[in-house]
């Protein structure tokens, strides 16, 4: 499943809207964060030394606004919060796309993430004898 959301390409990259599969994968909601700056609301784990989501992602982003098209990243592990405000561990396999208006102008940054945690902790407990 393809978790969407929309980002203001502008200083700030701020959350114009997410979708129902984005909400549920991030433990968040559209009503909560549209509006916000995209690092607020999801800033890297600081339990997690070598926590590097927001530099990727913000990579991602800029290199996808200016340089016009996708840009497809490696997996990454970006932990999110959850209700309570505690860390969860997630991995993520993003895509992040610019779309233009008519004129070809930058409106807004896609950001479209496939959720792979569960493949990701299957194959970790498989690889050290786990079941």
């Amino acid at each position: 499943m393809i978790h969407e959301g929309m980002v203001d390409p502008r200083k700030g990259l701020h959350i114009v809207d997410i979708n129902a599969a984005y909400e549920m994968a991030t433990l968040t909601s559209a009503a909560k964060v549209a509006g916000s700056c995209m690092f607020d609301v999801f800033p890297d784990n600081p339990s997690d030394e070598e926590a590097d989501g927001v530099s990727n992602l913000h990579a991602s982003l800029k290199h996808a606004a200016e340089e016009g098209v996708p840009n497809a990243m490696h997996i990454q592990r970006y932990d999110v919060r959850d209700a309570s405000g505690l860390f969860v561990n997630k991995f993520w396999k993003p895509v992040n796309s610019p779309i233009f208006d008519a004129q070809g102008r930058l409106l807004y940054l896609l950001h479209q993430v496939e959720d792979v945690t569960d493949a990701i902790q299957k194959k970790t407990a498989e690889a050290v004898g786990r079941p």
